[in-house]
């Protein structure tokens, strides 16, 4: 394959003028004096997954098969003033490695200077592992195999601890109960698991509509607390610092919703850009918004009042101490929505007791 330079320029820009709303309605939305950071891809014919997290941004440049000159996924790092820190190409990097046209499942900062990439290593009898970079010095440090359990998705705790999301393939082909969260430490040891299959119904599997790459359920991004959305059941799960389930939240219905993004914010709070369908004029149209999820985790409530309809083209990817970060997929552009923080009660269902 061959390797593209990536920049990132960072500006601080005003988004002035009208943002077109949604199919078949004119409606105009002034975002202004937002900081954002331009990610310049030089054109580069890939499919692109962008994660902000512990102050630098993760990209994913996947392949697809429709990609001639692709054969394998690459991890570029950057930090928090736009520069490029760090890339890898793990299906190079890791010896004896075969992984089906280069796909990483997953990849979580353990720490700012610790890459944590989910594949499948192998030859001959393949294995499931957590290869770890050095993000500074840009090295793999160490392949750590976590067979029989498949990593689906993976979070940083900011503790060094790797939690990830995923199956024991060897207990489900026996039919046997297993949970769905693990946790591993820096040496590869398995610090527990938690969230039995056995606590959701028989259907809907709570891992069907699962993808990590469409941001559509998952470990919530965001500097928030370790917190695991399964959209097919419509639950929200929150852990404590042991790995144990804390709270078990169904989220509030929204009429004609399409889609959500949710990530956690600083502190315990949730956000979402919902999408949602209403009929316009004896046609169905659709419109997306910023909504935060009430304390006691009842309802959504938007962040402003009217509410500022989106464009199709942004995206919730994250959140840190500067506020929500959206993603304008035409321009490429990460775009920071300040936002106020609420403070949490003892009473509240999202915040520890």
């Amino acid at each position: 394959m061959k390797t593209r330079n990536i920049a990132f320029v960072s500006v601080l820009i005003l988004l002035g003028g009208a943002l077109s709303l949604m199919a078949g309605e004119e409606a105009e939305i002034l975002l202004s004096d937002l900081t954002s950071l331009q990610l310049d891809l030089c054109g580069a014919d890939h499919y692109y997954w962008i994660t902000p997290e512990m102050g630098r941004v993760v990209i994913n440049r996947q392949c697809v098969s429709s990609d001639g000159d692709c054969d394998h996924d690459v991890l570029n790092v950057w930090d928090e003033q736009g520069h490029q820190v760090f890339e890898c190409a793990p299906f190079l990097d890791i010896p004896d490695t075969h992984i089906s046209h280069g796909h990483v499942f997953s990849t979580a900062l353990r720490s700012p200077d610790r890459l944590a990439v989910s594949t499948i290593v192998g030859t001959k009898d393949f294995t499931f592992a957590l290869a770890e970079y050095d993000v500074d010095k840009g090295e793999l440090l160490r392949v750590l195999p976590t067979s029989p359990i498949s990593c689906w998705d993976l979070r940083g705790d900011g503790d060094g601890t790797i939690w990830c999301l995923g199956v024991d393939l060897s207990k489900r082909k026996d039919d046997q109960d297993f949970d769905l969260v693990y946790r591993f430490d820096e040496s590869g040891r398995q610090l527990g698991s938690a969230l039995p299959r056995s606590a959701f119904p028989e259907t809907p599997d709570p891992l069907s509509v699962w993808k990590r790459q469409s941001g559509l359920g998952g470990f919530l991004p965001g500097n928030g607390e370790v917190r695991l959305w399964l959209p097919a059941v419509e639950e929200l799960i929150s852990f404590d610092s042991d790995g144990k389930v804390r709270d078990r939240l169904i989220l509030p219905t929204v009429e004609g919703l399409e889609r959500a993004r949710l990530v956690t914010a600083p502190g315990y709070e949730i956000f979402a850009l919902l999408t949602v369908a209403t009929d316009h004029e004896d046609r169905e149209t659709w419109t997306q918004g910023l909504f935060r999820l009430t304390l006691d985790g009842a309802s959504w409530t938007p962040l402003e009042e009217p509410l500022i309809h989106l464009p199709l083209r942004f995206t919730l990817v994250g959140a840190d101490s500067s506020g929500l970060i959206l993603l304008d997929r035409r321009s490429t552009t990460l775009v920071w929505y300040p936002v106020t923080t609420e403070v949490a009660t003892d009473n509240s269902t999202i915040a520890p007791p």
